[in-house]
């Protein structure tokens, strides 16, 4: 079958962007390779099938003169501080700012009429004068390490405090906000000198990381007063950057930080505790920075600005997030520490495709050694992730679903092979049918189709999940079937002969690619 993609429709934020379907691939070992240690341990396995092709351009993709989103759907977000004061997109977040008054939000600070500037130009130049008046306080030229530039520029983002209704970098320096704001701030300032920054989000902290020229470097955005309750006089502020480690590897052991760091702060770490984290943002490469609501109408959906974007290390994505991590290190799920996700969810939002008789989906990924090493491979099994409330219905023989494993037919015969457990549709993938030191390929097709005339879909349909691919290293996975299913439309109506997909949850249009 001749496999395609999903995509989002041009015209929405953010541009075109692939998605890929909700489905792992679950590698079960005797046990973990290690764990950390304290309280509540996380449970990892060291650089197992890691994809060693995996690759991604972390490198900025906005300049000074990049269109901003007054300009342009698609442009970058740009401050409340940059716009005419009163404007309309800035009075609309009066509601969310209970800690400044009507006039403290006129916004306009960089306006100026006439000044041939845009929006995004004005937020530009705003933080590129003030980075170059740090570095002259500090004495830092061009010629300084790159690492002395960051630590300055971690400092100059350090500015929490009441919250402002916009998180727009230019918007946190003219103001005051918490750790997402730092974090905006710190990854804004450090594009405009050109170097890579992204920011790392769990379920209670928004931290940062930024390349070095050598490493993916751990910045914390925040540090002392609202978290040190116990010091509120003048005095050297924590340690904002840990020199030598990405978050991952803080996570590690953040005790043994100390006393580089506080307890107070390594407290902070081993309390970061959510399934699949940290998650790893790529929105901020076009400037799509988180919860900017207040500075463009367009903003206040985080699926709207393109934000949310993220990704979790996984071994399919490892040596894109940390190519210079020799041995990565990749965490279990809590409760399930026995197992290892070739490719968990990626990104914050999601939609659901149909996948009927006559059509077929994808899945390719990496594995590495399968030798035992002490720690043998127990078994393996692929989760397709449905949506639950459809009245799922899988009867392989009815429908003609056929399970392949690179190339090679695996019989539904039996429900030893096959499972429908609530919303996860799982699969026995038998372990020597794998490949190892090479790409292997699951797929899951249907050789029959209706004899209705019509195209009528009324069972062996399956809806399930597919969230945006945003390092864009998935394979065309789709295959759009024959003349009947063809001929289903779906809520976004017929496109290209097909459309087997609906939106509930992003806002976002998708379309199958052209065949």
């Amino acid at each position: 079958m001749k496999f395609g993609h999903f995509k989002r429709k041009a015209s929405e934020v953010g541009g075109v962007i692939g998605w890929a379907p909700y489905w792992e691939v679950v590698l079960c070992y005797a046990r973990p390779d290690g764990r950390s240690g304290g309280e509540c341990p996380r449970h990892y396995f060291v650089n197992r099938h890691v994809n060693p092709k995996a690759r991604f351009n972390w490198k900025p993709r906005v300049t000074r003169n990049t269109s901003g989103m007054d300009e342009e759907i698609t442009g970058c977000a740009i401050s409340v501080a940059a716009q005419r004061p009163f404007s309309r997109s800035v009075t609309q977040a009066v509601y969310r700012a209970k800690n400044y008054t009507y006039r403290d939000l006129r916004g306009g600070q960089l306006y100026k009429a006439r000044d041939g500037k845009t929006a995004h130009q004005r937020d530009w130049d705003y933080l590129a004068e003030r980075i170059q008046a740090e570095f002259d306080r500090r004495g830092i030229g061009a010629r300084c390490d790159r690492m002395a530039k960051i630590e300055c520029l971690a400092e100059l983002a350090n500015r929490h405090g009441k919250v402002f209704p916009s998180f727009h970098p230019a918007d946190v320096l003219l103001h005051e906000t918490l750790c997402l704001g730092c974090a905006n701030a710190l990854i804004g300032l450090c594009h405009v000198l050109g170097i890579p920054a992204r920011l790392v989000g769990t379920g209670n902290h928004a931290m940062t990381e930024v390349w070095t020229g050598k490493r993916w470097q751990f910045v914390d955005n925040i540090s002392g007063g609202r978290y040190d309750k116990d010091r509120r006089g003048p005095g050297p502020w924590p340690r904002l950057v840990l020199r030598g480690k990405n978050y991952i590897q803080t996570l590690l052991d953040p005790r043994g930080l100390e006393p580089e760091i506080p307890a107070w702060q390594a407290d902070r770490y081993l309390s970061h505790l959510w399934n699949h984290e940290p998650a790893i943002s790529a929105g901020e490469l076009n400037w799509h920075f988180n919860q900017c609501g207040a500075g463009y109408d367009r903003a206040h959906t985080a699926s709207g600005a393109g934000s949310g974007l993220f990704v979790t290390v996984a071994p399919e994505n490892a040596r894109a997030l940390y190519p210079e991590w020799k041995e990565p290190i990749l965490f279990s799920v809590a409760g399930r520490e026995n197992e290892l996700i070739l490719n968990p969810r990626q990104g914050w939002f999601n939609t659901v495709a149909r996948l009927n008789r006559g059509q077929g989906i994808r899945k390719t990924f990496h594995i590495g050694s399968l030798s035992a090493d002490g720690n043998p491979l127990k078994s393996c099994r692929c989760d397709l992730h449905l949506v639950d409330g459809f009245g799922q219905d899988f009867a392989p023989a009815r429908g003609g679903w056929a399970f392949h494993v690179n190339g090679k037919s695996v019989p539904l015969d039996r429900r030893t092979r096959y499972e429908l457990r609530g919303d996860i549709l799982s699969f026995a993938i038998p372990v020597e049918h794998l490949r190892e030191h090479a790409e292997n390929e699951i797929a899951l097709v249907s050789t029959k189709t209706f004899a209705d005339k019509r195209g009528t879909i009324a069972v062996d349909s399956l809806h399930f999940w597919v969230c945006p691919d945003v390092l864009g290293l998935e394979k065309p996975w789709y295959a759009p079937g024959d003349r009947h299913s063809r001929t289903s439309a779906s809520r976004t109506g017929d496109v290209a002969g097909n459309s087997p997909i609906f939106d509930c949850h992003s806002s976002w249009m998708l379309f199958p690619e052209a065949h």
